[in-house]
């Protein structure tokens, strides 16, 4: 499950990443709302889910960086 999570995550960045240019270059700032914030907590519940499934197993620079990558979205969210 948790595999099927990570390529799902994989999937939905590629989405996010287009839709926040769309956002950014057309200036769509009055159309947005609080969904762009899914991809903070999607990214941050991937490191929740691997630590819980794999522990001390799970590579904690995986975990700052996913954890940094989720930081940046929100930000990224607030300023729209």
């Amino acid at each position: 499950m948790f595999s099927v999570n990570v390529l799902l995550w994989i999937i939905y960045l590629f989405q996010a990443f287009r839709n926040f240019r769309m956002i950014i270059r057309e200036k769509l700032w009055d159309q947005v709302h609080g969904g762009i914030l899914l991809t903070c907590v999607t990214t941050q519940s991937i490191v929740i889910a691997g630590s819980s499934l794999f522990g001390s197993a799970f590579p904690s620079l995986g975990s700052v960086l996913l954890i940094s990558l989720g930081i940046r979205f929100f930000m990224l969210s607030a300023l729209c």
